[in-house]
């Protein structure tokens, strides 16, 4: 039976950013994500175009890799985003140094990954030399994947873990706008999703018995954060076009490897490129530019005192961070190809109020978080209400799918639904 997928919204770098695009920003939760860089990222990420999937019930051995791989998805996404505010104490005033680090291990991982596809066929020579002929397209790509991941280690640095989970909902404005821009008009529930979770986010926020999650924050390092927030939305329109052009030029789903290698090789070469602007923002000229680039390698290995921070545990510590995220990045890709868009969209909205806990908990290395009364438990309710509204065109129906099926079953029409997993 052929099902007609409804390309879903952003959310990153997939997997991203970056991204399923990168960092804990790039996740892919309600709209594109790449396998890649999802940097950076947002608690809600953009997930990748539409994969094959098989249409057959799972056995039980398969429904016990599903529940292993959501089990690996929530773990790995929720430490990805606390490592990833630890990561920025001892590495807070070396961005640079932490962007190209990152950026390396994922072209080291992704065409590893890529070359075993290509020996096996999964990927063809087509899909390989597809971004060689779209250059300017990958290149764009990876200019706002590097402005996502610096940007986003810049506020994130001088911000309370806590608050990034609320900040990081911004990027559903961003993609309000931008859908407006290109004549992509949301939906009803999703234009109610944004609602209830801008809406989440100021009940949170909301100072209460004279303290606030947000009382004491830079307000320009807070706008860097949000401003952050906009690239991966970007960047999911970006690789939308490229996998439907690539559709179009190769008769075949274009490999997402294929996509978060090349875009992470275009990001690698940016965030060189966006060093001068990085050691102008510190007061540095060119000339101190060894010099810097030698703390930044002292600090990493946790042998100097200049790192403004706690490096006594450095480089296990942003090790541990790009791990996660690699971790993150895969296990979610290879949930999206077993279970669907539905299945990650559920765990990536359970993640949100998960995260929270553990930034509000205290923490080694991170700063004790502020207060929080009854009204930030309301509102980070809300919140996740409000992701489930604007998800509701992914999994209502295959919801209603799945109802159907035990409805049948109930009333004598077979076994063959039970225990199907639904599909986005």
């Amino acid at each position: 039976m052929h099902i007609r997928r409804r390309t879903p919204r952003r959310l990153d770098r997939l997997i991203i950013t970056h991204g399923l695009d990168a960092d804990p920003r790039h996740d892919p939760a309600a709209g594109h994500q790449e396998a890649a860089p999802v940097a950076a990222v947002p608690l809600l990420a953009p997930a990748p175009p539409p994969l094959p999937v098989s249409q057959s019930p799972p056995a039980a051995t398969s429904r016990a890799k599903l529940a292993v791989l959501t089990f690996a998805v929530a773990t790995s996404g929720i430490a990805n985003r606390l490592l990833y505010k630890m990561a920025l104490v001892p590495l807070g005033k070396h961005l640079f140094f932490l962007g190209q680090l990152q950026t390396a291990s994922y072209l080291l991982i992704y065409f590893m990954v890529l070359a075993v596809r290509f020996r096996s066929g999964v990927a063809s020579l087509g899909m390989v030399r597809f971004p060689l002929s779209v250059p300017k397209i990958f290149l764009a790509i990876g200019a706002v994947e590097a402005l996502a991941s610096l940007l986003g280690f810049m506020g994130a640095a001088n911000l309370p873990g806590v608050v990034l989970p609320l900040l990081s909902q911004s990027i559903l404005l961003w993609q309000v706008l931008l859908a407006n821009f290109t004549n992509k008009p949301l939906s009803l529930s999703q234009y109610l999703g944004v609602f209830l979770v801008m809406g989440g986010v100021c009940l949170a926020a909301w100072p209460q018995a004279g303290s606030s999650p947000l009382a004491g924050i830079r307000i320009e390092y807070a706008a860097i954060y949000v401003v952050s927030m906009l690239f991966p939305a970007i960047d999911t329109l970006l690789k939308e076009r490229v996998f439907r052009d690539a559709k179009q030029h190769l008769n075949e789903d274009l490999d997402l490897f294929v996509v978060n290698s090349f875009s992470s090789l275009s990001q690698c070469l940016f965030v060189f490129l966006l060093l001068p602007a990085m050691t102008a923002a510190r007061g540095l000229s060119l000339r101190a530019l060894p010099g810097y680039l030698a703390e930044s390698w002292q600090c990493f290995c946790g042998n100097s005192p200049a790192c403004g921070g706690d490096c006594s545990l450095s480089p296990l510590i942003p090790l541990l961070y790009i791990a996660a995220n690699l971790v993150f990045n895969i296990t979610a890709l290879e949930l999206i190809r077993s279970a669907g868009y539905v299945s990650l969209s559920l765990v990536m909205s359970a993640i949100v109020p998960l995260t929270i806990l553990a930034f509000a908990s205290p923490l080694p290395f991170l700063p004790a978080p502020p207060p929080l009364g009854s009204l930030f438990g309301c509102g980070s309710a809300v919140l996740v209400f409000g992701l489930g509204v604007f998800n509701s065109t992914m999994w209502l129906p295959a919801l209603t799918r799945t109802v159907k099926g035990w409805a049948a079953v109930g009333s004598g029409g077979g076994a063959s639904h039970l225990g199907s997993i639904p599909k986005a």
